[in-house]
């Protein structure tokens, strides 16, 4: 059984208007019986002795103090004195019994404890979590309204330590000890009453013996907005959310802390009196200036009171909201969303993503590649093939998922045909980074099980396999498979019109072997790529993905051939019917994500950006640069930024900077060129070929021959060194 003690620091209601200067928490301990059922009982006894021992304490002519009434100020603050004596006396000693369940190495209670704690936090960063800051966000859960963003907080921090407990995943009894939140609300501030009431807050009823005078003189309206009430209520929704229906509760008790209990009473508040304290220690002792330097003091704290890192400090931020989807996921075994949410978060602009990937994120990593659920990881191997062959793939995030994938995978007994589509999708992700030595090793094993998979599905994986030849600069040996794949699609395609007796059968499939063709010879400069590419274009639907892909295929040869009129014919078919180059422009800046999934957006770019280097430079009039420029510049801040991963960036941040240097906008174009180098994250030899010959050309072009020299030592062997403008031409350039 867990014990969940909690209570709170700072203006939540923003009444004090302290803003970013001081923290807002709400924090406590986690205690873990480790299944002793009586020990959690005997853990509120020896922190009532311990407490109790603290109070007891002369030193220095100090008088002693009163437990438990010295651990908070009275209303009338005459023990302020104690107060800061008790505190400091618990700051210096507490760790020695969190730690050992002693007092100055005198063992308190009676019975030795079986249990562990772990300090728990739950600490609002500036932004909060944006979704519950919008405008349009409804007040009933909106964190500016009323006293919202404690109860999102409270709420949080409960169901993350019972459901989401990333050293506890299946919680299953649970003892509550929580402290009731009353706020002060002047009664001649209407509004402000009228918000509390709207959101069913009732006025609070004091007994008469512990009314304040301010409650009693009617000058003070106090309301709860944090009862047993509410936080079962919570609960009931999330145990139905996660099926969770074994959960047991020993013990519910949300109320004040009660300061004036006997010597008879003081027990039952033992945890919450270590909650309270706990929050006064983390805040008193913290070291900074800011919210993040807060945190690494809360989190350093909270190791030298415990002895251990395990201990539960989270953000009230974004980044938790990934947290808490990716362990919600892995508890319903969607091991590929757990993957994807991950990866996600490695690109949240949260302050704290550096935190969870430190504390967090790799303990979800380390579940992920120690399940065994055969069906599971089979249907995550579904997913991540399907997604290898969407148009808005993320090419590192297909490498990430492959990496955590692939132990699973080839540790397993799951179908043949999984392990195929698996490593055929791994073919995928490697090409798409340029490591063709990875590309092979996949098709090698997928290889394997070819004969667990349909015919056209390992055709499919050997027109991959010319991809990974084509960036090892293999054209003779690219080409000759393009065309043993050619011909078994023939072969097909002679089959396909005999099942339904027609003569005008077309094919998808050779579709995509005449476009593969066309590419190889495409790297060669052989015509006969325009042909291929035409005839591919005739197997597809116009509106298909791979009728677009062939045709930037076409395009790109005509650009690389400088055959503008041909290319002329077929660009506005691909940018949307424009026949202005200007119009491209607009056209690509404002593509639906619908759109996106038939054309990919950084690929279309690709396109358009190198034609106009290539053609229409003196089209560009000052305007029409000065818009060009400031997109570029803007886009990581632009509703394009999704995109702004992965190959063929490098390519497109080139040419930026040709045409900036060009137009003698020498600081946008060194800019650009330094972009080539850190925009593809995730790259090997191909991409980093690449990279290194569009540096060539740069400094070429500028007349630094000596840094354009220093740049072909980044190519990969001698042999691209010696012959780059041979082999990096088409789409490598």
């Amino acid at each position: 059984m867990i014990t969940i003690a909690l209570d709170e620091n700072g203006d939540f209601e923003g009444f004090k208007n302290l803003g970013e200067s001081a923290p807002l928490y709400i924090a406590g301990i986690v205690y873990d019986d480790g299944g002793h059922d009586k020990d959690t009982k005997y853990e509120m006894q020896r922190l009532d002795e311990y407490f109790r021992a603290v109070a007891s304490e002369k030193e220095d002519g100090d008088s002693v103090c009163c437990y438990p009434q010295d651990l908070h100020v009275n209303n009338k603050g005459i023990n302020n004195t104690n107060v800061r004596r008790m505190k400091s006396r618990l700051g210096e000693s507490l760790p020695e019994f969190l730690q050992y369940g002693t007092y100055k190495n005198k063992k308190i209670g009676k019975f030795p404890r079986q249990g562990q704690y772990r300090i728990t936090m739950m600490l609002k960063s500036n932004t909060g979590k944006t979704i519950l800051n919008h405008k349009s966000t409804s007040n009933l859960i909106n964190d500016g309204y009323a006293s919202n963003l404690y109860v999102n907080m409270a709420y949080s921090i409960v169901s993350r330590l019972v459901f989401h407990n990333p050293y506890n995943l299946h919680v299953t009894k649970v003892k509550f000890d929580l402290a009731t939140r009353l706020v002060p609300v002047k009664a001649s501030d209407q509004e402000l009453c009228r918000n509390y009431l709207s959101l069913g807050y009732k006025d609070y009823k004091f007994d008469s013996n512990r009314a304040p005078v301010d409650y009693k003189n009617g000058t003070m309206r106090y309301f709860q907005v944090a009862n047993d009430s509410n936080y079962r209520t919570a609960l009931d929704l999330k145990l139905l959310e996660t099926n969770r229906l074994d959960l047991e509760s020993d013990w519910f008790s949300v109320r004040s802390i009660y300061y004036g209990a006997d010597e008879k009473t003081s027990i039952k508040y033992a945890f919450l009196y270590l909650a309270d304290v706990i929050c006064s220690i983390l805040n008193h002792n913290k070291t900074g200036k800011n919210i993040t330097q807060w945190q690494q003091s809360f989190v350093e704290q909270a190791k030298q009171l415990t002895g251990s890192s395990q201990n539960l400090i989270f953000m009230y931020d974004d980044i938790d909201m990934d947290y808490e989807a990716a362990v919600m996921a892995y508890q319903q075994k969607d091991y590929y969303k757990v993957l994807t949410t991950l990866f996600k978060s490695k690109h949240s602009n949260s302050n704290f993503t550096s935190y969870y990937w430190k504390q967090w994120f790799p303990k979800i990593e380390e579940w992920i590649n120690n399940i065994k659920d055969k069906e599971a990881i089979e249907e995550a191997v579904r997913q991540f093939a399907k997604y290898a062959n969407s148009n808005l793939l993320k090419q590192d995030e297909l490498v990430y998922l492959y990496n955590h994938l692939e132990p699973l995978v080839a540790n397993l007994e799951i179908f043949e045909a999984s392990k195929y589509a698996f490593y055929d999708a791994g073919i995928t992700a490697y090409n798409h980074i340029g490591n063709s030595q990875m590309a092979e090793r996949c098709f090698e094993i997928a290889k394997g099980f070819a004969k667990y998979c349909h015919v056209e599905d390992y055709l499919l994986t050997l027109k991959r396999r010319v991809v990974m030849l084509n960036d090892q600069y293999r054209y003779k040996e690219a080409l000759s498979l393009a065309k043993e794949i050619l011909e078994y699609e023939d072969e097909l395609a002679s089959l396909r019109e005999l099942l339904v007796e027609s003569g005008d059968v077309s094919s998808i499939s050779k579709g995509r072997a005449l476009s593969l063709c066309g590419q190889v010879y495409a790297y060669m400069r052989d015509s006969q790529a325009e042909n291929c590419f035409k005839e591919a274009l005739d197997q597809f639907d116009e509106q298909s993905i791979d009728y677009n892909i062939t045709l930037s295929y076409l395009l790109h040869y005509y650009i690389d051939m400088g055959i503008r009129e041909s290319y002329e014919r077929y660009a506005p078919i691909y940018f949307g019917g424009h026949n202005d180059v200007w119009n491209q422009f607009k056209y690509l800046k404002d593509m639906t994500e619908d759109e996106q999934k038939q054309q990919s957006f950084k690929f279309a770019f690709y396109v358009y950006i190198k034609a106009l280097y290539t053609f229409y430079l003196d089209q560009l009039n000052s305007e029409k640069r000065r818009d060009l420029f400031k997109w570029v510049q803007n886009l990581p801040k632009s509703s394009k930024s999704e995109h702004l991963n992965g190959h063929p960036w490098e390519l497109i941040y080139k040419y930026f900077a040709l045409i900036a240097v060009t137009f003698k906008k020498q600081e946008l174009a060194d800019e650009c060129i330094q972009l080539t180098q850190t925009v593809v994250q995730e790259r090997a030899a191909a991409i980093d070929n690449i990279i290194a010959g569009g540096l060539v050309e740069y400094y070429t072009l500028v007349g630094k021959s000596d840094m354009a020299e220093q740049a072909k030592e980044l190519f990969t062997n001698n042999e691209i060194r010696e012959h780059y403008k041979e082999l990096l031409v088409y789409m490598f350039r």
